[in-house]
């Protein structure tokens, strides 16, 4: 599969930064000051940024959420509550098949309301995913199938409302000059949640297998508030997924159709899925 990226980045037309006027000599940049400031600010202004790494560190919560249902889930099912083998593998089928069917008409409902309100919605539709996971070792084993398909779909739509809402709201805080390196720093909120969640998750499963996801509600509830906190901290149009904003502006430029931000979020949001049976 790398291979064949390879060669099909081969015939993507390349562009370089220096444009040309109409009679061949170098153009002059239409703003020279943005220029300068793209050279000076590099992740030094992103340090900064407060807001945005508060934003970071709310999606490695709900990156390692997502991870919890995708790798723990099958392991926790099985050797925890004891259910047959074929369970785990219709569950992720479940995952897979919402994704596939409901993430874009959900996501067509929700382009005109708030990011940070999804989010939170997403936040605490996990909440009560993970609350119920945590009491299925109480329930009595006929009802743990049903009772696992239930929770893993409250999950599935948790993370259809987050994961595409959290990188777009990255983008849209993003000042353009920046855009890429802002993204580079929200990326690696993914591989620190790759790592986190099977390192906790394994020694919680062999000690305190539902300690894991009380943990894991506990903190979505500092994530949630923090969300709320960046609510009233960030402008309505860095919010408002169809909001029109001027372009390069700091916290004021969210991802709409066509934009940037939407083709970063579809990329990062392509590697959400862990190679495991069931999933893409």
């Amino acid at each position: 599969s790398f291979v064949a990226a390879a060669l099909m980045l081969t015939r993507v037309p390349l562009q370089t930064t220096r444009s040309t006027s109409s009679t061949g000599a170098p153009a002059t940049p239409s703003n020279p000051s943005a220029s300068l400031e793209a050279s000076a600010g590099g992740y030094r202004a992103i340090l900064r940024d407060h807001p945005f790494l508060v934003l970071v560190l709310v999606i490695v919560v709900f990156w390692t959420s997502n991870y919890g249902v995708d790798i723990i889930l099958a392991p926790y099912s099985v050797s925890v509550l004891g259910v047959p083998l074929w369970v785990p593998g219709a569950l992720a089928a479940l995952n897979t098949g919402l994704i596939v069917g409901a993430q874009v008409p959900v996501m067509g409902l929700l382009a005109s309301r708030r990011r940070t309100r999804t989010m939170m919605v997403g936040g605490i539709v996990y909440m009560v995913a993970f609350l119920g996971l945590a009491a299925t070792p109480l329930l009595p084993a006929y009802t743990l199938v049903v009772t696992l398909g239930v929770l893993m779909l409250l999950a599935t739509m948790a993370e259809i409302f987050v994961i595409p809402t959290m990188i777009a709201l990255a983008a849209a805080m993003a000042p353009l000059h920046l855009r890429g390196r802002y993204l580079a720093l929200a990326g690696l909120s993914l591989s620190a949640a790759k790592g986190i969640t099977p390192l906790v998750a394994t020694a919680l499963l062999v000690t305190i297998p539902s300690a894991f996801w009380l943990i894991l509600t506990v903190v979505l509830l500092v994530a949630v508030a923090a969300v709320a906190w960046l609510e009233r901290r960030l402008p309505l149009a860095t919010v408002l997924a169809s909001a029109v904003s001027p372009q390069g502006s700091h916290h004021a430029s969210p991802a709409g159709d066509g934009e940037p931000g939407v083709a970063a979020s579809a990329a990062l949001t392509s590697q959400n899925r862990p190679t495991a049976p069931g999933h893409p």
